[in-house]
């Protein structure tokens, strides 16, 4: 039988409680704010209760724990699996014992959708390594129709094993997405990876789509703040000089693969 759902109280309290436990076995409160970009004030006021932080700064403090958002509010996460097996259990048991080759660090997600060659989405990717998978955080600021820009946060978590890579997420801005990418090495020396997404909205105007992803990494986090300013929607021949050259030659090459034969495209 499914568990009650939690009130907010109860939910804040959990919250409350668990970060307390989980920050008294550091040895460093200092260093867990340091590692989640969090203020040692505001901080306090987490544990103390007085205040919730966002989804996005939870996360941040999960990873600096090395805890799952889910963990830090003592709830646990289930699959279908005719037992309560977490996902992270079913990884290790299975696959995790393969290789593995995804660094963590900045990366540059690009994204096309089939149909559109002329333009891509380019966005900045932070990837924290966890004991099983790791953390996924993908940011940018995107133009509306009318003209108007709006930051877009995706969230999510990621499991590697043998050359291939998984990414589950949804939209944390906009609540109204959730989607999986499915990707591969370009080659055996590169940190590069390519394969292609599915994504379906929800809300609003509902509708799936799918499309090409090309993720190049760039080297650390903070490797990606130069370019910051310049993530959104480009037109792929006139690219701001501040992304790297084989953006192109890259989203060409796999486009035109892709296209090709769809559904003979091997990840």
């Amino acid at each position: 039988m499914a568990e009650k759902a939690l009130s907010p109280r109860e939910i804040a309290e959990r919250f409350r409680s668990t970060l307390v436990a989980l920050v008294e076995q550091r040895s460093s409160i200092s260093e867990v704010c340091r590692r989640a970009g969090v203020n040692r004030q505001q901080f306090n006021k987490y544990m103390n209760g007085s205040n919730m932080p966002s989804i996005g700064v939870a996360c941040r403090i999960a990873e600096a724990l090395n805890v799952s958002v889910s963990e830090l509010v003592g709830e646990k996460v289930f699959m279908e699996t005719g037992e309560d097996t977490r996902l992270d259990t079913l990884f290790e048991r299975h696959v995790d014992h393969l290789p593995r080759y995804m660094k963590a660090g900045g990366y540059l997600e690009v994204a096309a959708l089939p149909e559109s060659k002329e333009q891509v989405l380019i966005a900045g990717v932070e990837l924290c390594e966890r004991e099983i998978g790791g953390s996924y955080r993908r940011y940018a600021q995107v133009t509306r129709t009318d003209g108007t820009s709006v930051y877009n946060e995706l969230l999510g978590r990621y499991y590697e094993a043998g050359g291939k890579l998984v990414i589950y997420y949804t939209n944390v801005t906009f609540n109204n997405v959730l989607g999986a990418t499915c990707l591969r090495k370009v080659d055996y020396y590169s940190d590069d990876w390519v394969g292609l997404k599915t994504a379906h909205r929800f809300q609003g105007a509902p509708k799936p789509a799918s499309g090409i992803v090309l993720l190049l990494r760039v080297g650390e986090i903070q490797d990606l703040a130069p370019m910051k300013d310049e993530f959104g929607i480009h037109r792929l021949e006139e690219l701001p000089p501040c992304f790297p050259e084989r953006i192109s030659r890259m989203m060409e090459r796999h486009f035109d693969a892709i296209k090709a034969s769809p559904q003979g495209y091997e990840i």
